[in-house]
């Protein structure tokens, strides 16, 4: 996983709201940001606070999604044929693991053989999808979102 800095990131946001202004413009263009009342920006320091928060929170998801790969590459998918005659093995990160299988998997000539290594390896990269979107689910509910931002969303947006 590539690293980048927090404030490469924070720059690369910050140009993406802004509607893409060159660093010596970025305050004159950058519209008003639309936010709840109660969440309202009223001083320069407000500003600096969120975007503080900002840079915390994405310095905490990236750090997050560092350790979400590490875990992935020790979790182990398994998939097996239908007749359970051949089993394939892969790490969350699709790492090949190992093929597996029993005396009477060539029972039936290669075709059939051919067919119960598909059907482990369909099996496995399923399993593997599975648990990345588990992890990936996880990661977005511990998200820590600064508060401000929560309340940045458009009229009809859903919560």
């Amino acid at each position: 996983m590539a690293d980048m800095n927090s404030d490469t990131m924070m720059a690369d946001f910050m140009k993406s709201i802004e509607g893409n202004p060159t660093a010596d413009n970025a305050k004159a263009v950058a519209p008003a940001p639309v936010m709840n009342p109660q969440n309202a920006i009223t001083s320069p320091q407000d500003e600096e606070k969120l975007l503080g928060e900002i840079k915390n929170s994405i310095s905490d998801m990236q750090n997050r999604m560092q350790d979400a790969y590490k875990s992935l590459q020790t979790r182990h998918a398994t998939g097996h044929s239908k007749d359970k005659r051949v089993k394939a093995e892969f790490t969350a990160t699709y790492d090949f693991v190992g093929l597996d299988f029993a005396t009477d998997a060539l029972e039936g000539g290669v075709d059939e053989f051919k067919q119960r290594v598909n059907e482990a390896l369909k099996e496995a990269t399923a399993n593997v999808q599975k648990i990345t979107q588990e992890q990936t689910m996880e990661l977005l509910q511990n998200m820590q979102i600064p508060e401000d931002i929560r309340g940045m969303g458009g009229e009809g947006d859903a919560e």
